[in-house]
């Protein structure tokens, strides 16, 4: 099962200049983090998306969040969705608002899910929950809503 994203509240759904065109390097699913590198070689929209740093500002983090369509299947399921490497992927800046990721976008795909866990990234594009900041701090799980783990972005 790959990791599903909700962008609930994110500033890019109703903001388009909150929205950025990357191209990965390899396989990866929504609810993921990138850094966004520079611009492709005659590209003025498209940039390189990177595994961000333990120092990545959060003003150059991205949420991946494509559209889960599949062109080569007659139906989609959510949780059999990834961006293949090398093809284009939605991203949304990471401004003040609350987003929705599954347990499969978490490091290690961890169960230990709570109210009051700070997310952060720090050398994976995978998000990690803890006690304390271990990286770029991305926001605070605010909820838990069944599968979902619902972080606000401070």
């Amino acid at each position: 099962m790959n990791a599903q994203v909700r962008t609930d509240n994110m500033s890019g759904t109703v903001f388009g200049h909150d929205l950025v065109t990357l191209r990965f390097a390899a396989d990866i699913d929504n609810g993921n983090i990138l850094a966004v590198g520079e611009h492709e070689d005659n590209q003025r929209e498209v940039r390189e998306g990177l595994v961000p740093a333990a120092a990545t500002p959060i003003a150059k983090l991205v949420l991946v969040a494509s559209e889960e369509v599949n062109k080569e299947k007659k139906w989609n399921s959510l949780s059999e969705f990834t961006n293949k490497a090398g093809e284009l992927i939605r991203g949304y800046r990471l401004r003040p608002g609350v987003f929705s990721i599954t347990k499969e976008a978490l490091h290690d795909d961890s169960d230990d899910a709570e109210v009051g866990k700070i997310a952060s990234v720090a050398s994976s594009t995978k998000i990690k929950l803890a006690d304390t900041v271990g990286g770029t701090k991305v926001g605070t799980v605010i909820a838990i809503e069944g599968q979902w783990i619902v972080i606000e972005i401070e």
